[in-house]
């Protein structure tokens, strides 16, 4: 076999293990990187869920008061 042809199909094979083995260590090494939006998505949910509660609880709490204001 020429020796070019040889030294290019060489470097082709580790260019492709090169890739793929970054692509790998990418996801080994890093993997919440890939769920930055699924997470930013989830917190947004929670506080709009933890701001519907206290809204709840400020309702709750008003009529309370206007019961025990009727009451007495």
């Amino acid at each position: 076999m020429n020796p070019l042809r040889r030294l290019f199909y060489l470097s082709v094979v580790n260019t492709v293990a090169f890739i793929i083995g970054s692509q790998i260590a990418h996801t080994w090494l890093n993997p919440m990187k890939d769920y930055k939006d699924f997470i930013t998505k989830a917190e947004a949910e929670y506080q709009a869920h933890q701001e519907e509660l206290r809204e709840v609880e400020d309702y709750l709490d008003k009529k309370r008061e206007q019961r025990l204001k009727q009451i007495t």
